[in-house]
């Protein structure tokens, strides 16, 4: 039994690996939201301007795990912008003060980045090892990683999550998808041939058990499944698994009017990511098609 720190244990990944680590972890999540914290003592409060407060469960932790920042999807205005890279930047540059202060230290430092790290790279496949793409969340993504990066100056074994778009019927893009599609059937969005690099939300968790077990895991790890699909295969194997009609195609011009610089990005960008590192550890994925994935999470 380990104990885990976990911040940004409160949204859609962090509030389904939390109950799946406690059943063999001492988990703690750090939370800015008062409300949680009267309701268990797994949670504790994270003030900014008393991070001293947060030394003593650094200090008795195994494990760090850094999932904190305010959604991307939306309209990214200049404030919106700067809201995302700060929510990220500043978060995990004050963890690395807090490892740098702390003198017990964890031995392992698990942090969320994105496949956004590669900008938009047409048909190429995307391993670990390719370079940091153009764009605004590559560089959201490269300034991310390297404040990160600065944990394994103190010793730590640093792990960057590259993740792809989480499929989980609890909420993020699958569960918006969904709900109109079901009620009146639904819609393609960009030009159906970009790659959509996705993950089951039981691959992430399980993932993320297995990088804390397997100790040779380190740097970028692309936590999304082996199989990306093309936008096409996306939209119609949810529409046949419905069995709801997809009415009309929003063309890239259109949802570039509507949506902005996060349409283009997010939406039509094309990122063929694969989990090279997971897959040479022999990570077990539990759904490495995304038919199976679509099955399990509509059943």
């Amino acid at each position: 039994m380990m104990n885990i720190l976990i911040f940004g244990g409160t949204g859609l990944i962090g509030s389904t690996i939390v109950p799946s680590l406690s059943k063999n972890h001492t988990v703690t999540v750090v939370t800015r939201k008062q409300y949680f914290t009267k309701l268990s003592s797994t949670y504790v409060l994270w003030d900014p301007q008393n991070l001293n407060t947060l030394l003593p469960f650094i200090e008795k932790s195994d494990i760090l795990i850094n999932l904190a920042g305010t959604p991307i999807v939306g309209y990214w205005t200049k404030r919106r912008k700067e809201k995302i890279i700060q929510s990220r930047i500043t978060v995990t540059r004050e963890v690395c003060t807090l490892l740098r202060k702390a003198t017990q230290k964890p031995r392992l430092f698990i942090n969320a980045s994105a496949v956004g790290y590669y900008g938009s790279r047409g048909d190429d496949i995307l391993t670990e090892h390719a370079s940091k793409g153009k764009g605004f969340l590559a560089e959201v993504c490269s300034q991310w990683e390297n404040e990160a990066q600065k944990a394994s100056d103190f010793g730590l074994r640093v792990v960057l999550l590259r993740l792809g778009i989480v499929l989980s019927r609890y909420g993020g893009l699958f569960a918006r998808i969904i709900m109109p599609m079901k009620l009146f059937g639904g819609i393609t969005i960009g030009t159906t041939n970009q790659w959509i690099p996705w993950i089951h939300i039981d691959d992430v968790v399980g993932a993320i058990e297995y990088i804390i077990a397997v100790t040779s895991l380190s740097g970028a790890v692309n936590l999304v499944a082996p199989h990306p699909v093309l936008a096409k295969e996306f939209y119609t194997t949810i529409a046949k698994q419905l069995n709801r009609p997809l009415w009309f195609q929003i063309s890239p011009n259109i949802l570039a009017r509507l949506t902005g610089e996060m349409g283009k990005e997010l939406i039509l960008g094309s990122q063929r990511a694969v989990p090279e590192k997971l897959c040479k550890v022999g990570y077990p994925f539990k759904f490495e098609y995304f038919l199976t994935a679509i099955s399990d999470l509509l059943a």
